[in-house]
């Protein structure tokens, strides 16, 4: 199966809801070489133009790979084009401030985890009001004691919960671990997590 017959038989699937309901946000891994990612923005450019529903281009996969250096021109072209820009930064302690940095730089639209921001790197998304989105089973395989919720919450940032699936959980499950606050040590307060699914209307 090539990557557009994939995408092609992803977006089949997509269409069958409103556009309200479901878009299709094509992944660029951090591992994949400069003709890959060119591919996925061609394609994800492409299909958009032919009026299939594709939104926009997500950097994703292991998050010690690959270097802003490669990434930086394909998501800069998809901003261009129009394309709503997602980049997955800052999960693990190992991923540089200067990398987050540089990622933030791009201005994208959404962040997936943002766990391990700096002061400078939390105060750029704070002030640009940028959806994050944050699965709790996902974080809480590695980390125990960080949750970015608090202080989005306190700060009114949009969030969002994410990635039910892949971890076999749904949304009710995820604010079950919120209000584990003791169990968990996730220090969410009651009033965080009553704050949490109106982050995500506002």
């Amino acid at each position: 199966m090539t990557r557009l017959s994939y995408l092609e038989a992803v977006l089949d699937e997509v269409e069958k809801y409103s556009p309200e309901q479901a878009g299709l946000v094509v992944s660029m891994d951090r591992r994949m070489d400069a003709a890959a990612l060119d591919e996925c923005v061609s394609l994800a450019i492409s299909l958009r133009d032919q009026g299939r529903r594709v939104v926009g281009v997500d950097l994703c996969g292991s998050p010690l790979a690959g270097s802003v250096d490669l990434f930086e021109p394909f998501f800069k072209r998809a901003t261009v084009a129009g394309l709503g820009v997602t980049l997955h930064i800052a999960e693990t302690e190992e991923n540089t401030a200067e990398e987050t940095l540089r990622l933030l730089s791009l201005r994208p639209d959404r962040l997936g985890h943002a766990t391990f921001l700096n002061d400078d790197a939390r105060r750029i998304v704070m002030d640009s009001n940028v959806c994050v989105e944050i699965c709790l089973s996902s974080n809480l395989l590695s980390v125990f004691d960080v949750n970015p919720l608090i202080k989005y919450a306190d700060q009114k940032t949009p969030a969002r919960k994410q990635k039910l699936l892949p971890f076999r959980t749904n949304m009710t499950a995820e604010y079950a671990k919120m209000l584990k606050a003791q169990t968990l040590r996730l220090g969410l307060s009651e009033n965080h997590v009553r704050r949490t699914p109106h982050m995500r209307l506002e």
